[in-house]
């Protein structure tokens, strides 16, 4: 609203009229130190700090699982690269044998004996060099999957370091302030 604001007005008294605020503002009052105090002493912040706590324990059992899980897998591919190495190993003992067989001077060895072994030799020596390149390749692998959970297993100990140091700088605090506003 306007006050002295009519139509028509002259150009000389337009310097005459009045802006005036229909909701005027409220006037802030001074501190209330009872106020005050109730929530200094509540302390609000260790409230939030708590919760802030709670969620990066949320987190942190997360990351434990995923440890867990992690922990599982490798241990999985282990037990089957020490099966896979153990098959690996009679399959190369067999083709030793047959190897010796097919090389044999001696009497006893027949000619058949002989050409089945070279036709064991010569068909599985192939996939015997595929089962070692293969054995190989997943050993590489679970070095690396061993290295992967060495590093979060590292992490998560770093993050309960931390958080152990956090936890006792927050309850050292927390005993000081308590003190010191008791002592009052």
């Amino acid at each position: 609203a306007f006050r002295r604001d009519e139509s028509g007005i002259s150009r000389e008294r337009l310097e005459h009229i009045q802006c005036v605020l229909r909701n005027p503002r409220k006037v802030p009052s001074h501190l209330d130190a009872a106020k005050w105090m109730d929530i200094f002493r509540s302390q609000p912040w260790l409230v939030q700090q708590d919760v802030d706590e709670q969620k990066r324990k949320e987190l942190y059992d997360q990351k434990l699982a995923k440890l867990k899980q992690m922990a599982a897998i490798v241990e999985n591919k282990r037990e089957d690269l020490a099966r896979d190495a153990a098959r690996l190993e009679r399959l190369e003992k067999k083709m030793a044998d047959h190897e010796q067989l097919r090389d044999s001077e001696d009497a006893d060895v027949t000619e058949e004996q002989r050409a089945d072994a070279r036709n064991y030799v010569a068909t599985n020596s192939g996939v015997l060099d595929d089962k070692r390149a293969d054995f190989h390749r997943r050993k590489e692998s679970l070095e690396k999957l061993e290295k992967q959970l060495a590093d979060y297993q590292a992490l998560l100990e770093e993050e309960d370091r931390e958080a152990t140091e956090r936890l006792e700088s927050a309850r050292l605090a927390k005993a000081e302030f308590e003190e010191r506003e008791g002592a009052e």
